[in-house]
């Protein structure tokens, strides 16, 4: 091989030195350059994303704050009805079954009900009624932001509530 790059006309040599070199530089480009910046841009990308789902998260906090911290608190059911059975039969009566996905007993007397696509107002105004009805708390509450606009994917934890 160095013998073949001796015997080389100098304008040769200096033409494969600059193709290499090029080479060598596009290589870099295309194989660590090009694909570190696309990453980087769509970590970017997800950080506003993430940026903005924890404002809306904010405001969604402040807004079931608002809702669940006002208002007389009747007693829990009078019909010794279970509180998942409640909570089914409840967002049945509201129109929600088409968005309601589960509903299953949890903890000591609780219920856990899982929705997807439901409006969020709707939500809102489910849980409120739900409180201000039967003494029912959040005992936890997760929302994901839907791809349809003012929708939710959301599961929560409902616990009977004292007076």
């Amino acid at each position: 091989m160095r013998q073949w790059w001796i015997n080389l006309a100098p304008g040769e040599r200096r033409t494969l030195l600059i193709g290499g070199v090029s080479l060598g530089v596009i290589l870099f480009y295309f194989l660590f350059w090009q694909p570190l910046r696309e990453d980087t841009d769509r970590l970017a990308q997800d950080v506003e994303n993430r940026q903005a789902l924890l404002a809306w998260s904010g405001e969604t906090v402040a807004r079931i704050r608002t809702l669940g911290g006002g208002g007389q608190v009747a007693a829990v059911d009078d019909s010794g009805q279970a509180l998942f059975a409640l909570a089914d039969s409840h967002a049945r009566e509201a129109g929600l079954a088409d968005v309601l996905q589960r509903v299953e007993p949890s903890g000591e007397g609780g219920a856990r009900i899982v929705f997807e696509q439901i409006a969020f107002d709707e939500l809102m105004h489910w849980v409120g009624a739900l409180q201000t009805r039967y003494g029912v708390r959040i005992g936890m509450l997760t929302l994901q932001q839907s791809s349809l606009g003012g929708r939710v994917d959301a599961q929560l934890v409902l616990e009977p509530g004292g007076t």
